[in-house]
């Protein structure tokens, strides 16, 4: 068996005579530098800086001082400057609540008072062009609203767009939009939440499983009390004595005359045999009239004041909004203008 051996040599040599010459060269160097600086004339003007200070200048006040800024940050001193701080900073913070507090009425009147007038003026321009005048529908609306938690602007659009879905004014519209109210109050919920399922069903004409479910999801049945709207007018209850004539025979031939299940209305509701007519007079029936009673709770309280307050806002942010259109347009046509010279 043959081996193979490789050998590595590192060989150092320390020449002391090369080294001792680059030190000497190096020092040699870094005299010359010094000199150049002038380093040692520096020193001697700072010792001589030192001592006219020390002749001149009396530093005892500074001394003095130094000792009592000491004092200042002993354990006392400490302990006394961190409970004045705590004490602004309290005294800032009530002050920026107490400005809050008082300002709150006057934001909700800026805020709500624009969001207001904004909506109104939104759903006027959309009955105007379905030919709706507003005076034939404001009745309607604040019948809808009148004593709920729920603001005449957000009603109004919901009626808007019930009329293009061919909801006439007068006592069907008057259902519907109090359908939403009530449904809103018993879910907790906001009117906009509520008044998009309504148009949907309006739109379409008929209510579907889909839109009981999507009630459902806000913790409504609405099947069960359509059950009992059904059920009232085929006994002829008292409840239902300011119901239509023709939704009542419309609601006896759905049935055939006989008293209905909650599974029979979600059967109706999957063969699309419910219109919105039937729904929207079930949910107002069932809920409608203890949506008013909504000062009775701590939020329908708040709630009307707060609309109390934006009612306040909108007589000031209706004249503003109607007086701003026609120099918008005025600014629309000299910005084109422009555009065009620029072009």
């Amino acid at each position: 068996m043959s081996q193979t051996i490789d050998n590595r040599i590192v060989e150092m040599q320390f020449e002391n005579k090369q080294f001792e010459s680059g030190v000497q060269e190096s020092l040699s160097t870094l005299d010359k530098l010094k000199k150049a600086l002038k380093f040692d004339d520096a020193s001697k003007n700072l010792q001589d800086f030192g001592k006219n200070v020390s002749k001149n200048v009396d530093l005892s006040g500074l001394s003095k001082s130094i000792e009592g800024l000491s004092g200042k940050f002993s354990a006392s001193g400490v302990a006394g400057m961190e409970a004045i701080r705590r004490l602004t900073d309290f005294a800032i913070d009530a002050g920026k609540k107490i400005a809050s507090t008082l300002d709150a009425p006057f934001a909700q009147i800026r805020q709500g008072g624009w969001k207001r007038a904004m909506n109104i003026e939104d759903a006027k321009f959309q009955l105007k062009g379905l030919q709706v005048a507003w005076e034939d529908v404001a009745g309607d609306i604040d019948y809808a609203v009148a004593d709920t938690a729920y603001g005449l602007d957000a009603a109004a659009k919901a009626c808007a767009q019930l009329t293009a879905s061919g909801v006439e004014a007068g006592d069907a519209m008057k259902a519907a939009l109090r359908g939403i109210s009530g449904v809103a109050a018993m879910s907790n919920s906001a009117y906009e939440s509520i008044s998009p399922i309504f148009t949907k069903i309006a739109g379409k004409g008929k209510v579907q499983a889909m839109e009981l479910n999507q009630l459902a999801s806000y913790g409504l049945n609405a099947a069960a009390s359509m059950r009992d709207f059904f059920n009232n007018v085929i006994e002829g209850n008292e409840k239902v004595e300011n119901i239509p004539e023709e939704l009542k025979i419309k609601v006896k031939n759905l049935t055939k005359g006989l008293k209905v299940s909650e599974q029979d209305i979600r059967d109706f509701a999957s063969n699309s045999a419910i219109d919105f007519q039937i729904f929207s007079y079930a949910m107002d029936s069932a809920f409608g009239e203890h949506a008013k009673k909504a000062n009775e709770t701590f939020f329908g309280a708040l709630s009307n004041i707060k609309a109390a307050l934006s009612k306040i806002g909108a007589e000031f942010a209706t004249p503003i909004i109607k007086g701003a259109i026609p120099i918008f347009n005025e600014i629309r046509v000299f910005l084109n203008d422009l555009r065009k010279q620029m072009g």
